[in-house]
């Protein structure tokens, strides 16, 4: 069987339970049934991690960023350009060429430091926005016969949004270098077949496939997800029938919705509490009698974008609290940190809605 070289930009502990992240999560599922190689990068200041992983079948590998590097790569360019633009929130934008290019050098950077460790026939699958360009490099690179896929696990806009984003085309060129690229929808693999040809990238010759420069890649879409029965059984284990029952009681047999979202502005959050508190409004008998438990572990802090989307979440749950909460029932309760998917599963388990 082909080796499995997942690169991702973060590499996440597979042994560990508190994964908050949806790729993050699926990747360390697939893992741990295929064993492989999970390769990024590591925190400014840490040390280069390379580290056996999931009962030993999985290797951990870490690349060091530097401040500089993780400014301009991960904060600047990847989240407060790309995020925002294939999100359709180009009112987000803030755009810098020098970040522009430290996201290219520090592509480059990781194609250079995997060209070594790679394997004839290794499957290298690269995931999400911040790796867009990473393909090319390690072409350039590696002379080893590899195929090389990749996962978009956000929205794919329309080539009239990309537009807003300066040096797009070179950008969604280094998508080609792929041998396959996915999608979660039909809706995304719709607009990056229309993006391809509106820019003369690449003719599509068939449903699935785009010709360019003489070779084939295949697009689709390939819906990701978690390891549903492992997070069915976590829920079913007699230690989270303990604690649902705990839970029960303390809400005194009360119906409870529960959100589990990284508290990020393309999650809806605000939303999600203002229509709770119509549904107060507007169904007076509810009151004391459901709650809705909102888990929103932080992500990307210091970035401008994501501080103001905390300080109105944390304000609309307070402002809806103190207008509808009782001495014995408060309405919404906020949980702003991870929490671990033994619990989540348990948490699930013990609400109406989720």
């Amino acid at each position: 069987m082909n080796r499995l070289v997942i690169v991702s930009n973060r590499v996440g502990d597979i042994d560990k339970s508190t994964q908050t992240g949806g790729l993050a999560v699926a990747i360390a599922d697939t893992l741990r049934k295929r064993g492989g190689i999970w390769f990024g990068t590591g925190e400014p200041g840490s040390t280069p991690r390379n580290a056996a992983a999931g009962g030993g079948n999985v290797r951990q590998i870490t690349v060091p960023l530097t401040q500089d590097e993780y400014q301009a790569h991960y904060a600047g360019f990847s989240n407060s350009v790309l995020w925002p633009l294939f999100h359709y929130r180009t009112d987000l934008l803030d755009y810098h060429a020098e970040e522009h290019a430290g996201y290219l050098d520090v592509n480059r950077r990781l194609a250079e430091e995997l060209a070594p460790l790679l394997q004839d026939d290794d499957l290298v699958w690269v995931h999400d926005y911040h790796l867009l360009p990473f393909a090319g490099f390690l072409r350039r690179t590696s002379s080893r016969r590899m195929r090389i896929g990749f996962f978009l696990h956000i929205p794919f806009p329309p080539p009239e949004v990309l537009a807003a984003l300066p040096g797009h085309r070179a950008l969604l060129r280094s998508l080609l270098d792929h041998d396959v690229v996915g999608f979660q929808t039909a809706r995304d693999v719709a607009n990056f077949f229309g993006t391809i040809e509106a820019l003369g990238l690449g003719e599509r010759i068939s449903q699935s496939v785009i010709r360019s420069d003489g070779r084939s890649i295949h697009c689709g879409r390939f819906p990701i997800a978690i390891d549903s029965g492992r997070f069915h059984a976590m829920g079913r284990s007699t230690h989270e029938d303990i604690r649902i029952d705990d839970m029960r009681r303390r809400m005194l047999n009360r119906k409870q919705i529960v959100g589990v979202d990284r508290l990020d502005y393309s999650k809806g959050i605000p939303a999600r509490f203002e229509a709770f508190e119509k549904l107060l409004e507007t169904h007076r008998e509810l009151e004391g009698r459901i709650s809705l438990l909102q888990i929103a572990p932080p992500t990307r802090e210091g970035i401008r974008a994501y501080d103001t989307i905390r300080r109105e979440t944390e304000a609309l749950a307070g402002a809806i609290n103190g207008r509808f909460a009782d001495f014995n029932w408060t309405p919404i309760k906020y949980i702003h940190r991870a929490v671990a998917r033994d619990r989540l599963a348990a948490i699930f388990r013990g609400s109406e809605i989720g």
